[in-house]
């Protein structure tokens, strides 16, 4: 018997309506409600690639978060959870941080610039923020707010 491989999520995907991934295929948790019965969770196999291909298109969690029907608290238990999502998320912030860099070394604008920096200090504090600048600790999880 042939395995089926889950097809690869392209900007074509990412284009679909929030309803349309909620109503994608879902997997079961083995997370027990109160009354001792399996509860069903709102993750969906296809977000894994559509978080990725939404963050290489230079948008926020945020925003993707919105647009699924979920908070960043919940993907942030996701990554937790799921080993798949925890790499795809690990891919997403790859390609934001590629995105913003490269926005960030293309633009001539100091107004366009200075956000971009920001959210790159999140990002990579050890290449983008200010050495002699006194450090705030931050969650792994912090770049999830950009």
């Amino acid at each position: 018997m042939a395995t089926r491989k889950a097809p690869i999520a392209t900007m074509v995907d990412i284009e679909q309506t929030g309803a349309e991934l909620r109503n994608s295929r879902s997997i079961w948790t083995d997370t027990v409600a109160p009354e001792g019965r399996a509860r069903r969770t709102q993750y969906r196999v296809a977000y894994a690639e559509a978080f990725v291909a939404h963050c290489r298109s230079g948008k926020g969690v945020a925003e993707f978060a919105e647009r699924i029907g979920v908070s960043i608290e919940t993907i942030i238990s996701w990554i937790a959870a799921r080993p798949a999502f925890a790499e795809a998320a690990a891919r997403a912030e790859a390609a934001l941080y590629s995105v913003l860099e490269r926005r960030a070394l293309d633009s001539e604008d100091a107004a366009e610039i200075d956000p971009l920096l920001a959210k790159l200090e999140v990002l990579a504090p050890e290449s983008w923020a200010d050495p002699d600048a006194p450090r705030q600790p931050t969650s792994p999880h912090a770049w999830l707010y950009l």
